[in-house]
């Protein structure tokens, strides 16, 4: 290989005065140069390739970057590149090539209106939508058998749902309960408060999931038990792959299917990878293929989740890698 560092040796001028040796020597640097670039693995001169629309994907799952997540969610690890909520939506669009976005209640940085309208823009700029707010940490107990606290649970809820409104996210996914210790599961108390919600919904132009997610809703069939209650249009369902408890991917599936009916948002559930970034834990070609012949036909949202160093070291790679799968997938229309 030619050492582009050598000294050229063509002294001699053009008519236009300029040393030949220069200009051989600018056309063999810009050569290395691209040469070089091109040769990198990790594709700096490729061009992210564009995701279906029926992709999202949630902060959630670059969880050390930013800086709200609570230590016992990270890996551990010095952040790679930190980053806001604001940050998002761009670096969805260009570095993933997805075009949909969730939000995390954790990460807001505020909660003023000012604050969700500029969260909106950035959107906006980016070519994103946002499809949800996933609500975490908001202190809202909707199974409290004090009314009071329930009460204030589902003005804390309805806060949410406004907000959902000013960042221009259709729907919100609120928990069922604040698990506590030998409280029996009572679903009318707890479909009475997604009922106001689904009316408040009404007011605002936002849908209020139940997902089968912590607490009494770890259970589908307890989901399942609440939403047939609620009977309200607002009120649908959120699958996550990753929360049911079956031990294999056909179990996966048939625990799945039984929130299909009303499905209206993917959690798609990233656990372990092999060393090639492919998904391990679960078989997600078959869960997407089966949801898919079931009718469904709204958004996956890609979340990585697993704890301390089990989580993927390359997040980008993990839901590229994901995204792949759920493309090659999806039925075709």
């Amino acid at each position: 290989m030619m050492d582009i560092g050598s000294p050229i040796i063509h002294k001699s001028r053009d008519p236009m005065g300029v040393k030949r040796g220069s200009m051989k020597r600018r056309t063999l640097l810009a050569s290395a140069v691209t040469a070089s670039l091109a040769s990198f693995g990790s594709g700096l001169l490729a061009k992210v390739p564009e995701r279906p629309r029926r992709l999202s994907v949630t902060p959630v799952s670059f969880r050390d970057w930013f800086a709200q997540t609570p230590k016992p969610f990270t890996s551990g690890r010095p952040p790679a590149r930190p980053m806001t909520l604001g940050e998002f939506p761009a670096f969805a669009a260009d570095e993933l090539g997805i075009r949909e976005i969730e939000l995390w209640s954790v990460f807001f940085e505020d909660v003023s209106p000012a604050y969700c309208a500029s969260l909106r823009s950035a959107a906006r700029k980016a070519g994103v939508r946002v499809g949800n707010i996933q609500l975490d940490a908001i202190d809202a107990d909707l199974a409290s058998t004090d009314d009071a606290v329930r009460a204030r649970g589902i003005a804390t809820v309805k806060q949410w749902m406004d907000r959902a409104a000013l960042v221009g996210a259709p729907r919100v996914r609120a928990n069922t309960d604040q698990p506590v210790s030998g409280r029996p599961f009572d679903p009318d108390r707890i479909a009475e408060s997604f009922r106001e919600l689904a009316r408040y919904g009404d007011k605002v132009g936002v849908d209020i999931l139940i997902e089968n997610h912590t607490g009494y809703s770890a259970s589908i069939a307890n989901v399942i038990a609440i939403h047939e209650r609620v009977g309200h249009r607002r009120c649908r369902l959120l699958a996550d792959w990753g929360n049911s408890r079956a031990a294999d991917t056909d179990g996966r599936i048939a625990d799945l299917a039984k929130m299909f009916p009303d499905l209206a948002f993917v959690s798609a559930k990233g656990m372990t990878f092999d060393e090639q970034y492919r998904h391990s834990a679960y078989d997600i070609a078959a869960i997407v293929r089966a949801t898919e012949a079931a009718g469904y036909r709204g958004t996956y949202s890609i979340e990585l989740f697993t704890m301390g160093k089990a989580m993927p070291e390359d997040p980008v790679r993990a839901v590229r890698s994901m995204a792949d799968t759920i493309t090659a997938n999806l039925a075709r229309r």
